[in-house]
C-alpha cells in the first residue's frame, strides 16, 4: 500500500481535531435595528424596525435613540464548521442629545435603556435574541457530519500534498542517479577513476584508486 495513503489517513485525525480547537470565529448571524421613545410617564419603550426603514424619519413622538443588536455564533472547525455557540449580544445604543448630534452610550445592568429593550425582547418572544441577550450560550453544538467532513477533507489535502512531495522527491532522486550514472560512464571511457575523477591512464593497473581508494 502507498506509503504516502497510510501516514496521511494516520494524520488526518490529529490534524482536523487541532484545527477544530484553534481555528475559531465569530459570525454575524443577524443584525436588528432599532428605536426608542419616552413615554408620557418617562419611562422608555423599544422595539424593532424593519432594516429598509431604519433611515426613514420619525413616525412616533418623543424621540429618544436609535439601537442596533448584533447576534453572533462562534464558530469553530476547518474548513467546515463543527462546533457552534451562541455569543452573548452585542448592543449599539446612540442616544440624541441635540437634532443634529448622537453619542454612544453604553448599557450597563438596569439602565434604563437596557430596560426597554429587555422588557421588548420578551414581548417579542425571539428565543435566539432572548438567550442572546442573556449572555448567550456557553453549551457547544457539535455536527459530527461535519468533523467526519473535516477529517476527510484533511486527508485528502494531506495525501495531495504528500504525493506531490514524495513525487518530486522521486523525480529529483532519478536526475541524480542518471546524472551520476552518465558521469561515472565518461570517466570509465576517459580512463578515469569513477568516485574522484583521479586520471588513471599510464598507471599500471590496480584493483583500487590511488588517490581515493575506490574500486575501479
Amino acid at each position: 500500500m502507498d506509503i504516502a495513503f497510510i501516514t496521511t489517513l494516520i494524520l488526518a485525525v490529529p490534524v482536523a481535531l487541532l484545527a477544530n480547537m484553534v481555528a475559531e470565529r465569530a459570525t454575524l448571524v443577524a443584525e436588528y435595528h432599532g428605536r426608542m421613545v419616552t413615554k408620557d410617564d418617562g419611562t422608555l419603550s423599544a422595539f424593532l424596525v424593519d432594516p429598509e426603514h431604519s433611515g426613514a424619519g420619525w413616525a412616533q413622538p418623543n424621540p429618544y435613540g436609535e439601537f442596533t443588536l448584533r447576534v453572533k455564533h462562534s464558530e469553530v472547525g476547518f474548513p467546515l464548521t463543527a462546533q457552534r455557540r451562541l455569543l452573548p449580544i452585542r448592543a449599539d445604543i446612540n442616544v440624541f442629545v441635540h437634532p443634529n448630534r448622537t453619542t454612544a452610550h453604553a448599557m450597563a445592568e438596569g439602565e434604563p435603556e437596557r430596560v426597554a429593550i429587555a422588557d421588548y425582547l420578551v414581548q417579542r418572544g425571539d428565543a435566539q435574541l432572548l438567550q442572546a441577550w442573556e449572555g448567550g450560550s456557553q453549551e457547544r453544538q457539535r455536527t459530527w457530519l461535519a468533523v467526519v467532513m473535516n477529517i476527510l477533507l484533511w486527508w485528502v489535502a494531506l495525501y495531495v500534498a504528500a504525493s506531490v512531495v514524495i513525487g518530486a522527491a522521486r523525480i529529483v532522486w532519478a536526475f541524480m542517479i542518471r546524472r551520476k550514472r552518465v558521469r561515472d560512464t565518461k570517466y570509465k571511457q576517459m580512463g578515469r577513476c569513477v568516485s574522484c575523477g583521479y586520471d588513471l591512464r599510464g598507471l599500471e593497473f590496480t584493483a583500487r584508486c590511488p588517490e581515493c581508494g575506490a574500486l575501479v
